[in-house]
C-alpha cells in the first residue's frame, strides 16, 4: 500500500475589509488642513495629491482592532480553522496586512477572542515603512516566500493591486474580496 501524499496549503487573508472591519481612518491633510478621512477600502482607490500628507495613526490603535467586527471572509477563515482544530486539514492560516507591527498582538488577540487560533508568527505585517514602500510589493514578496514553503497558497485581499501582483506568482491562487465603497 502506497503512502498518501499530503499537500500542505496556506490560506492567506488580508485583515482589513476581508477578515474584519474597523473604524480606523486614514486622515488626509493638504497644506495643514484636514481634507478627508478614508477607510482602508477607500484608501485602495485614493489618488494622492502631491501636497497631501497622510496620517495612519488610527491603524496603530489596538483598541480599534479589538472592537472590530467580523467581515466577509470570516465564515471562510472560521471553517478552515475548525478543520485544522479537528485534524481534518493540515493547512495553515496567515494574516498578511499592510498594518504596522505594533498591532500584531492585537490582531492575534482579536482572532483568539473569536475562536481563531493561529501562531502569532503567522500574522505578517508589512506596514512599518508605510509611505516609503509599496504595500502591494511587500505583500508580493511575502507571498513568494510562502510559495516556497507550501504546495498551494490561497490569497484573499480586497485591493485589486495586491491581487494583480499576487496573480503573477506561480503557485498562488487569488480571490478579490469585493465590497462597496461607502
Amino acid at each position: 500500500m502506497r503512502a498518501q501524499t499530503v499537500y500542505k496549503k496556506a490560506f492567506v487573508f488580508d485583515f482589513d475589509e476581508c477578515v474584519a472591519i474597523t473604524d480606523a481612518k486614514i486622515h488626509v491633510y493638504r497644506n495643514g488642513v484636514h481634507v478627508k478621512a478614508l477607510n482602508s477600502k477607500e484608501y485602495n482607490f485614493y489618488e494622492k495629491h502631491p501636497k497631501d500628507k497622510l496620517n495612519f495613526s488610527e491603524f496603530n490603535n489596538g483598541e480599534l482592532i479589538l472592537a472590530a467586527k467580523k467581515y466577509k471572509m470570516w465564515p471562510v477563515i472560521r471553517n478552515i480553522s475548525n478543520a485544522i482544530k479537528t485534524d481534518r486539514s493540515t493547512s495553515e492560516i496567515y494574516i498578511l496586512t499592510g498594518r504596522n507591527s505594533v498591532v500584531k498582538s492585537y490582531i492575534y488577540e482579536f482572532l483568539k477572542r473569536h475562536g481563531i487560533e493561529i501562531d502569532i508568527d503567522n500574522i505578517i505585517t508589512v506596514g512599518d515603512n508605510i509611505g516609503k514602500v509599496s504595500i502591494s510589493e511587500e505583500k508580493r514578496k511575502k507571498l513568494t516566500e510562502l510559495v516556497n514553503t507550501y504546495d498551494k497558497v490561497f490569497f484573499f485581499d480586497d485591493d485589486p493591486k495586491n491581487i494583480a501582483l499576487a496573480n503573477s506568482i506561480k503557485g498562488v491562487k487569488t480571490r478579490l474580496v469585493e465590497n462597496y465603497v461607502k
